[in-house]
């Protein structure tokens, strides 16, 4: 959509190869709090203060500050019910998510960094929602996390629509075991702990304690060691039932991305093959091989 200050758009062609997958509620904060389009230029500053201002870049008396900041206040306590996931737009002084510059009034930039205001509001009242850049998007690794987690977040406020109770929080926690544990053993590990007794006359409380923990672990993309950590730990609801080349064939793979040889979907194809041929629903159940649609591309540079 044209939105920009100067008429044009940011159309991406990655969020267009999603959108078979997605659906999209787009829309620009600086339009929607009152802008025009086109517009002047704007950033942020710091004043004397230390306070940070949207204001325009010729006109720092121009200023937008309370305009957005009332704009965001009322429009981002609704995300987290309406969407799975929230993309923002880099270098944007309303929506970047981090690393955006700061100027004095008269217009130096300075050594500070900041969020977008409305990028900050959406983030400190959104804490659960999976937030990404556009452009760190083209990153693989960064991609695939944040689809992951969109796809967990999804799936877990359809889970929390449903009558509450220990044996549904359990069974929720075990397709996510192997997910869990390639990003933090430890809090797999605490997670665990959380669901094993639970306190049952405050169902409300152990589900917020549990969802938040889980978003706060996954946020970070996996780790390579974490990450065959887990995949080994599915290898081994196999070894005794597979035949000596399966095996030997399995460990070869495993060793091969060890060392960066083979891409991660090729044992989570391995893996699935094996849970399928061998009826194992509750490896076929987790997330961690969970596959994606295809054309998305996740996995093309892992």
């Amino acid at each position: 959509m044209n939105v920009r200050y100067d008429g044009g758009h940011k159309n991406s062609r990655l969020l267009n190869r999603m959108e078979k997958i997605f659906d999209y509620f787009p829309f620009c904060p600086e339009v929607g709090s009152g802008m025009s389009t086109p517009r002047p230029a704007i950033r942020l500053i710091k004043d004397e203060a230390g306070e940070v201002r949207l204001v325009e870049s010729k006109n720092p008396e121009q200023d937008y500050t309370e305009q957005m900041l009332a704009y965001s206040e009322k429009t981002v306590e609704k995300m987290q019910d309406k969407v799975d996931g929230y993309v923002l737009m880099a270098k944007s002084p309303s929506c970047g998510m981090d690393r955006i510059k700061l100027y004095t009034k008269a217009g130096q930039p300075t050594a500070d960094k900041s969020s977008g205001l409305y990028a900050k509001a959406l983030m400190e009242q959104n804490p659960l929602l999976p937030i990404e850049e556009e452009g760190r998007l083209n990153d693989p690794v960064l991609r695939e996390n944040f689809i992951a987690r969109v796809y967990i977040f999804h799936e877990w406020k359809a889970f929390a629509q449903q009558p509450k109770s220990v044996s549904a929080l359990q069974a929720f926690h075990q397709r996510l075991k192997y997910k869990v544990m390639s990003h933090s053993p430890a809090s797999l590990t605490e997670l665990g702990r959380m669901v094993s007794n639970p306190d049952k006359n405050d169902l409300e409380a152990v589900y917020n304690s549990y969802i938040h923990l889980l978003m706060e672990t996954i946020k970070k993309p996996a780790g390579k060691t974490n990450i065959l950590n887990a995949l080994q730990h599915v290898y081994g609801y196999f070894k005794k039932v597979i035949d000596e080349d399966e095996k030997r064939y399995l460990l070869e793979m495993l060793e091969d991305y060890k060392n960066g040889y083979v891409p991660l979907i090729m044992l989570r194809r391995a893996l699935t093959h094996l849970a399928e041929k061998h009826q194992n629903e509750y490896i076929l159940s987790q997330n961690l091989i969970k596959r994606y649609p295809k054309h998305l591309n996740l996995y093309r540079d892992l």
